[in-house]
């Protein structure tokens, strides 16, 4: 047997016998010993917004020892939703509630999040194709932010008298047939030319609708001239109105 002294820096040393020397060791699992979680965040961009998002993910312990539970909540804005969570490749499944939880391992982890942007879809209601067909440059697989164009093709005799474009709830979708404003709705629509308009996708589902109107008949004014107005007076109902009216 070999006298073995411990030195405070943590290594052990002893004399050299005069022969072969075989060293075991046994090495103990410090159960006190916190662990290390490193975050990478990784953001997909919709093709219109440069800015970079705000996309949290916070952890209910950052240095945890093993064999402790860790959760995971995510909070991302609210055009974006998460797409992977892993835990040194691992993939993790989420609660019912939306948040992960996974047992801290013997080592130091990576927690890798995966977030992309929310598809979002524009529906056109029952009045663009009543009188008339209204069209939408693109109705899926929409980012926040990408541009949409809505254009409006009548039928003969028929005029676009008014349009509605709301997110999709809460919010009234339904236009009041007397209306005199062209454009409503709580997106903001913006004119594009002649029967088309622009907007941008908001953080939700889009709904739009509009009604196409009968052409009002053009009017005509009766002109009454009297030769000699001491005489009397003539009057005429209604003093204008369409071609074959009485």
């Amino acid at each position: 047997e070999i006298d073995v002294s411990a030195n405070e820096n943590g290594t052990y040393t002893f004399a050299m016998p005069d022969s072969d020397v075989s060293v075991s060791a046994v090495i103990a699992w410090d159960k006190d010993t916190p662990y290390h979680i490193s975050t990478v965040i990784e953001n997909t961009k919709p093709g219109s917004v440069t800015d970079e998002p705000n996309n949290l993910v916070i952890l209910s312990d950052e240095t945890p020892v093993a064999g402790d539970s860790v959760t995971v909540t995510l909070e991302p804005e609210v055009f974006y939703r998460a797409d992977s969570v892993t835990l040194d490749g691992v993939e993790l499944t989420a609660q019912d509630d939306g948040i992960y939880s996974f047992v801290m391992p013997q080592k130091h982890a990576t927690l890798k999040v995966s977030f992309v942007p929310k598809d979002y879809t524009v529906s056109l209601g029952a009045g663009t194709t009543e009188h008339g067909k209204l069209t939408a440059s693109r109705t899926s697989d929409l980012n926040y932010k990408d541009s949409v164009v809505l254009s409006a093709t009548p039928d003969d005799g028929y005029y676009l008298k008014s349009l509605s474009v709301n997110t999709a709830g809460p919010a009234t979708t339904a236009i009041d047939p007397d209306t005199t404003t062209v454009v409503s709705g709580n997106v903001e629509t913006t004119e594009y030319g002649y029967n088309s308009y622009t907007f941008e996708m908001p953080a939700d589902d889009v709904v739009v609708n509009c009604v196409f109107a009968k052409i009002p008949p053009r009017e005509y004014e009766v002109a009454v001239t009297i030769a000699d107005p001491a005489t009397g007076t003539v009057s005429v109902v209604p003093p204008h109105a369409p071609a074959g009216d009485t």
